[in-house]
């Protein structure tokens, strides 16, 4: 794994974290009480978070793309790895795949994780 995506990843872990627990922050939008952030994991891998707290029940959407900044493809693998590690950070929470997106659409070159907590 490119050590760009790990340290990304590592950056987007704690800023859906923080999202997640404490609200919006820096590099954070507050729309309608969703709180949404778009990065470059380690200037390498595009990402988006999407947090909704919703009756009680809080909803972590993250999508990671299939290609890299510089266009090349990040292998499933990679992906699945890092997802994973979303998943590790907030282990109360039931993940699932999805093929759509809480507040728009889902580009053909996303992958999307959804969590409840």
């Amino acid at each position: 794994m490119p050590w760009q995506a790990k340290t990304g990843l590592a950056c987007a872990g704690r800023a859906a974290e923080q999202l997640a627990v404490s609200g919006a922050s820096g590099q954070v939008a507050q729309v309608f009480g969703t709180h949404k952030l778009m990065a470059d994991l380690g200037g390498y891998l595009p990402c988006r978070v999407v947090v909704l707290g919703t009756g009680g029940v809080e909803e972590i959407w993250c999508a990671l793309s299939v290609r890299a900044t510089d266009g090349t493809h990040i292998r499933d693998e990679l992906r699945d790895i890092l997802f994973a590690s979303l998943e590790a950070r907030f282990p109360e929470a039931i993940f699932e795949a999805r093929s759509d997106w809480p507040t728009g659409r889902v580009e053909w070159w996303e992958a999307v994780r959804l969590g409840l907590r």
